[in-house]
């Protein structure tokens, strides 16, 4: 297979679990932080923020992992 077609596919295709994966992550930081610490109280402004980060930083290492996964399967061993 041609590498370049071969980083095509790593790439869109671990774009793809990455994005679930971080719509996921947002939705489970959302909610354990809604069961276990603030509820129905006021949140602080730096949970926007955080949640945020933290939901980005869960996307992008699942893209890394599941890219380097796609391209390693995909490429010929020498």
């Amino acid at each position: 297979m041609n590498r370049w077609l071969a980083l095509l596919i790593a790439v869109v295709a671990s774009a793809a679990v990455a994005w679930a994966a971080t719509l996921f992550a947002a939705g489970a930081i959302g909610g354990i932080l809604w069961i276990f610490v603030y509820g129905d109280n006021e949140w602080p402004a730096w949970t926007n923020v955080g949640g945020g980060i933290a939901a980005f930083l869960v996307g992008l290492a699942v893209w890394i992992i599941v890219g380097m996964a796609i391209w390693r399967r995909l490429t010929p061993r020498s």
